[in-house]
């Protein structure tokens, strides 16, 4: 007490859990050391009023393992084996484990034990793992837990710790008043029994003999004494008279804190970091035949020997390394047997517990009692007894390497042929435990101890060992095996049946045929199958392709009849399809199946459920699941709730952060959730629908004007910050994707997503540090184990000041990288890769792309090659309608990226165009309609219809002409509307079968029948109107030639000069040679710019044009499609051309109109007149024009433009239609695009007001009807 007392102790510090720090004062050393000894007896002792009985380990009981170590203990390996190497003895279905969490070895191990021993998920409880004793991390939550268990599973438990202590007494208490008991020592038999100091008597009392001497004074010991102090250190040395001693720390396991000494110097220096000791003299020990020193152990359950009698420990210094069969002889054996009885007979224990021996002379020494606890030997004696109890066995223990994983190692006993599958096999190896980087435990079961001894050989060679000298690299790749992968290295995988639909929400033609097509380089030959369209020729070419290099054969693929109109794979299952699946599944009842579609939909579902077959099942998500997580609503706030956190940011906390945004479902909620943005006009904010994978489909909008005219054409969307991102030292912004399957993360590492504009571009090594992975990977865990997913997933995490925000979460679905990790897993484990996409050139085929990697030696054979290029899609372009993706496989990223670049070199071809002729529009004609899209304008499926169907309105009554796309209501039911209002014929439309995405390609010999009898019905003189001259427009049209049927359009040569946004601006590789706009007005002002066809001419237009933001814009684009706005070079490398060759522009500063939209005017013609009154302002809306309005530029901006339109059709004499677009720049007009030789959707309108109302003003202005709401209801 101070001011009090002159000796005592003194807690100087006491955290409750957590740590003291006590101070013992005393008159000298002998008083301070015994005072310490009192103090540290009185915090082992424990409130016993709640004491739960002990009892047998019996197997009429459900047991709770939970095998902490003793607060003695220091070694990390002590805190993790311990509770991991009983994981093998868990029964399925009726025992629990209590494992430290926050350390990811031992989740590891846990999944590869529950998947081999097929445990349930709910037969483990993680603690928090903050605490070194796993009784220390027993808090009230895991004891509310528990209690829940026991409670509701009527059964009868027994805790199975590791050993009784007051740390596990201070929590099991809390159990006492259920049906559970304890399998273990009360702890007055502990302190009486359980410690090697009842080997000797103490230094201080040598007239009292020690336990071992009251039990049978014949068994032989080392001679020794107990010791609390150096004091009695000095005297026990002199006692013994010998110059060789060992110290061993009587609550010491597995070798851990024995020392030699030789010195009485050196004992006077220890300090007892784990209590009282022995001093023991140092023997002269008898070895085995191999030079092992010779030391057997018995080991107990209750009074009970277990195994088969003595077994040798395999001895490396004073730790244990492994068993197997003693060498000892007959006359030892039983010698050792007899001291054994003898201890138990007088001990009566009823817990765990095991002695050591050494052999002096061929006798017996008793060397270390290691009772009332379990020991190592205890669990592959264990697991002997119940998997092979008639094997011989030999155990050992070594380290595995850090980036070597469980699965790894199995795969490796698996291939050959050495795995020991418990409840199969009778002999093999298996790991009883194995904490990568840290420990292992491994146990040969084999007919003889020759044979088991032999198997640990080749076993051991197997495991890439942990080398604690070795530098551990910052970017240490360690593979986590999909669940996918985990089936098929455990032998239970089942056949999958791939059908990967798009979903219809995301409305792209190529998203169509690139979904389904993606998972074809994972078939396994001879076991899985994909259901593709069957009307794509690039989808047959690319699986011939895989057929050939993965060795696969024509059964495990099911075409579907092909429906060229639809953009959904789960429409094209018919009964064939379903038919074709129902033989597969029931042809191997004996085999599971499972089907695997990109995501859970309804439209999969309406198929899916077909199935009735037992070993069929479904990879994903319950629509229950889908409801509460399925799409973005889980992670962002609703603008109704703006400040209740979203289910993920309750989920996270503070653990990470997530980024800002609402889920908006109108135009009214797209405003609310700017405006809480707390985001001015000249903000940026991505609008991005729910559905959306990949990044699809987003824009980014700059003011509320924008965010007003927002038409929802892919449902339901959120609207979230534009957040700036960390950097990564090539300048490129830090995405950190962290791809997941089952609930578990995935992927032979990290890896960051490289996106341009809003599209993932490429996949790379992270450059992220350990640190910010160790947070990502707990926030994301932290997430899905509150999901519980059964299919895949990902979560994209970005870097603002060093701290991890959560960007994007998207459940219920494969992306990009997912089969890509997939492929790398099955390939190529181990290395470094790089993946890209990349539209391949309209005159390439995989099989000529493939042969080009051949020749260069660098295509990548799975089975073969260990390092390469591989296309994980190569979808053939069909007029820029094409997708590829690849990825480069090595040994580091140089390599890696020197293959992408040889790849990319390979695969660049050249197009070529043809002619046709063209004549004017005349009113004194009559006008056959024909507005197809080309195919590499459909970006957007609605496009085909939307261009189609615009020109109705244009069509006069009696006279004209439309061909329109059949088989899509909408369309039908807009011409009955306008046939009605505008007094047309039923006999002006001509509907195709719409079988095709291109109206040009639904020209068949039906409808060019039907416009023949038409035009030789009278004397009228007819003229096509195409939407522009191309070659597929040529392919029918030129049969109408004979009739007097001309085309209202431009020759291809014009078109070739004067057709896209590329005569606007030279070509970087000829920059002295003069644009087509500067031959014709070389003062009209275009912004500074390149036109480009390589990625190096991308760097070199950069370069000379030496500002930091550019905006790309394909020469060909149409609606702000592939426009991009870019910021580093790096980003540039990456850029694959998608729609061909581009413009890079300077990035100008644009002024805006009063309402914050910027101010875009444009001038429509046809045969060089202008239409409508001069000047509009296009309603733009991200890069989209969304309407045209009558036009706010100023009078002298509004001349300016008109002059400059003037010099141009003067001097390029179009003869059909073509636009102008305008942006402003400080007041003055900058000619930003020119469409020559096609409709602009600024025509449509002008040409209803020239027919309807030519003296008015008007607005038009683009919106997507909600489902609801049809034309009755619009008038």
């Amino acid at each position: 007490m101070p001011g009090k007392s002159k000796r005592g102790v003194f807690p100087l510090l006491f955290l409750k859990n957590t740590t003291a720090t006590l101070i013992s004062i005393g008159v000298d050393d002998a008083e301070v050391s015994l005072l310490r000894s009192q103090a540290e007896n009185v915090m082992r002792l424990v409130d016993l009023s709640n004491k739960i009985e002990s009892v047998a380990l019996s197997e009429n009981r459900r047991q709770i393992w939970i095998q902490s170590p003793r607060p003695e203990y220091k070694l990390v390996t002590q805190r993790y084996n311990l509770p991991n190497r009983c994981i093998g003895l868990l029964r399925p279905g009726l025992d629990v484990i209590v494992l430290p969490g926050g350390h990811e070895p031992t989740r590891e191990f846990w999944s590869f034990m529950k998947d081999v021993l097929e445990l349930g998920e709910d037969q483990v409880i993680f603690t928090s793992g903050d605490s070194f004793c796993l009784d220390d991390d027993i808090n009230d939550s895991i004891i509310s837990k528990l209690r829940g268990l026991i409670q509701s599973s009527g059964n009868s438990w027994t805790l199975v710790p590791y050993m009784v202590t007051s740390n596990f007494q201070r929590w099991a208490c809390n159990l006492a008043d259920l049906d559970v008991s304890v399998f273990g020592e009360d702890l007055e038999w502990v302190q009486k029994f359980g410690s090697k100091g009842i080997l000797h008597r103490h230094i201080r009392s040598l007239d009292t003999p020690s336990i071992i001497e009251e039990i049978d004074p014949n068994i032989r010991v080392a001679k020794g004494y107990g010791c609390s102090t150096v004091d009695d250190l000095v005297e026990a040395y002199k006692l013994l008279d010998c110059k060789e001693v060992v110290i061993k720390p009587v609550f010491g396991a597995a070798g851990e804190g024995i020392i030699f000494c030789s010195e009485l110097e050196q004992l006077k220096m220890y300090d007892f970091p784990m209590g009282d000791v022995c001093l023991e003299e140092f023997l002269d020990l008898d070895k085995a035949p191999d030079g092992l020193v010779l030391s057997p152990a018995m080991h107990y359950n209750e009074g009970v020997l277990i195994g088969k009698g003595l077994v040798d420990q395999i001895m490396v210094g004073t730790s244990y390394m492994g068993w197997r069969k003693s060498e000892a002889t007959k006359v030892f054996q039983k010698t050792a047997n007899r001291y054994m009885q003898n201890l138990i007979q007088a001990t009566k224990p009823r817990g765990p517990g095991g002695v050591d021996f050494l052999s002096v002379n061929g006798l017996p020494v008793l060397s270390d009692i290691n009772t009332a606890r379990f020991n190592g030997a205890h669990f592959p004696k264990l697991f002997q007894a119940r998997y092979a109890p008639d094997s011989s066995f030999y155990c050992w223990k070594t380290a595995p390497a850090l980036d070597f994983d469980v699965y790894a190692f199995w795969s490796r006993l698996v291939a050959n042929g050495i795995a020991f599958i418990p409840g199969k096999s009778t002999r093999g190896i298996f790991p009883l435990l194995f904490l990568r980087g840290l420990s292992g435990l491994y146990v040969a079961f084999a007919d003889t101890n020759e044979e088991a001894e032999a198997l640990y050989k080749q076993g051991d060679a197997l495991i890439s060992k942990f080398d604690k000298n070795a530098r551990i690299p910052a970017d240490l790749i360690v593979p986590k095996p999909s669940f996918f992968k985990k089936a098929d290295i455990m032998r239970k995988a089942a056949r999958r049946i791939w059908v990967t639909s798009s979903i219809p929400e995301i409305r792209r033609p190529q998203t169509r045929y690139e979904c389904s097509l993606r998972p074809t380089c994972l078939l396994r030959p001879g076991l899985d199958v994909i259901v593709l369209q069957g009307d794509h020729e690039g989808a047959h070419d690319y699986f011939e392709f895989c057929k050939e290099i993965l060795k696969l054969d024509d059964g495990q693929v099911i075409w579907t009849a092909g429906k060229p109109s639809s953009l959904c794979l789960d429409d094209e299952i018919d009964s064939n399809v379903i038919d074709r699946v129902k033989a597969i599944v029931s042809s191997q009842s004996d085999q599971q199946f499972i089907l695997v579609p990109m995501t859970v939909t309804d439209n999969f579902q309406r198929w899916a459920n077909n199935f009735d077959n037992s070993n069929l099942k479904v990879f994903g998500e319950h629509p229950d699941w889908i409801s509460k997580f399925g799409d973005k609503k889980a992670m962002f706030r609703t603008i109704s709730s703006p400040s209740s956190p979203s289910l993920v940011e309750a989920l996270l906390g503070t653990k990470c952060k997530v980024i800002q945004g609402f889920v908006c479902e109108n135009s009214e909620d797209l405003v609310l959730a700017f405006e809480h943005l707390g985001l001015q006009d000249g903000a940026t904010a991505v609008i991005r629908p729910v559905d959306s994978v990949d990044g699809r489909a987003s824009k980014i909008v700059r003011s509320i004007e924008e965010v007003r005219l927002y038409d929802f054409a892919d449902g339901t969307v959120v609207l979230r910050e534009n957040v700036q991102l960390d950097k990564a030292p090539d300048g490129l912004p830090i995405t950190t994707s962290v791809a997941y399957m089952k609930g578990e993360i995935f992927g032979q590492g990290f890896t960051d997503v490289v996106s341009l504009g809003n599209r993932k571009q490429c996949i790379r090594k992270s450059v992220t540090d350990l640190k910010f992975q160790d947070r990502i990977t707990l926030a994301a865990n932290t997430i899905l184990k509150e999901m519980k997913p059964e299919g895949p997933g990902l979560f994209d995490f970005g870097s603002i000041n060093g701290e991890p925000i959560l960007l994007e979460l998207e459940t219920n679905v494969f992306t990009s990288m997912h089969y890509g990790k997939l492929f790398l897993e099955t390939h190529a484990t181990g290395s470094v890769f790089y993946m890209w996409n990349s539209h391949p050139p309209s005159d390439l085929d995989i099989w000529t792309f493939w042969s080009r990697l051949v020749e260069r030696g660098i295509a990548f054979i799975p089975g073969k090659s260990k390092s390469g290029v591989f296309p994980l899609l190569f979808l053939r372009n069909q007029s820029n309608y094409g997708i590829g993706t690849y990825i480069a496989i090595a040994s580091d990223d140089s390599e890696a990226m020197a293959l992408k670049e040889q790849a990319e070199t390979a695969s660049r071809e050249v197009c070529v165009n043809q002619n046709v002729e063209s004549v004017s529009l005349s009113r004194y004609r009559r006008r056959i309609w024909v507005q197809s899209c080309p195919l590499s304008e459909i970006r957007k499926p609605h496009r085909r219809f939307q261009l189609a169907a615009k020109a109705i309105a244009c069509i006069r009554p009696h006279l004209d002409i439309i061909i329109l796309p059949g088989g899509y209501k909408p369309v039908k039911e807009y011409w009955e509307f306008c046939r009605n209002a505008m007094n047309l014929d039923k006999s002006q439309a001509i509907f195709t079968s719409g079988d095709n995405l291109s109206l040009d390609d639904d020209i068949d010999d039906s409808i060019l029948s039907q416009l023949k009898g038409i035009i030789v019905s009278g004397e009228d003189k007819w003229t096509l109107v195409p939407y522009m001259v191309t070659p597929s427009f040529q392919r029918w049209a030129t049969s109408l030639s004979e009739f007097g049927v001309a085309v209202f359009g431009e020759e291809l040569e014009f078109l070739e000069q004067f057709g896209s946004k590329g005569m606007l601006h030279r070509h970087v590789s000829s920059p002295d040679t003069p644009s087509a706009i500067e031959q014709l007005d070389p003062s009209i002002p275009v912004p500074r710019g390149y036109r480009c066809s390589t990625v190096d001419d991308l760097m070199e237009a950069y370069k000379l044009l030496d500002v930091k933001d550019i905006i790309i814009k394909p020469i060909y684009g149409t609606d702000g499609d592939g426009i991009l706005v870019v910021s580093e070079m790096e980003q540039l490398k990456m850029y694959d051309f998608p729609l061909g060759e581009v413009c890079v522009e300077e990035f100008l500063n644009l002024d805006k109109a009063p309402d914050g939209l910027i101010l875009s005017p444009a001038l429509h013609y046809n045969e060089g007149v202008l239409l409508g009154k001069g000047l509009v302002d296009q309603i733009i809306v991200g890069y989209s024009c969304m309407g045209w309005r009558k036009s706010i530029a100023s009078k002298i901006f509004q001349k300016s433009a008109n002059r400059y339109f003037q010099s141009i059709v003067s001097k390029m004499k179009p003869k059909g239609p073509g636009g102008l677009d305008f942006v402003s720049v400080g007041g003055n007009p900058v000619v930003c695009s020119l469409k020559a030789g096609r409709f602009r959707s600024g025509h449509f309108p002008k040409l209803f007001l020239q027919m309807y109302a030519h003296d008015k003003t008007y607005y038009c202005w683009e919106h997507r009807p909600t489902g609801e709401l049809d034309l009755k209801t619009r008038r």
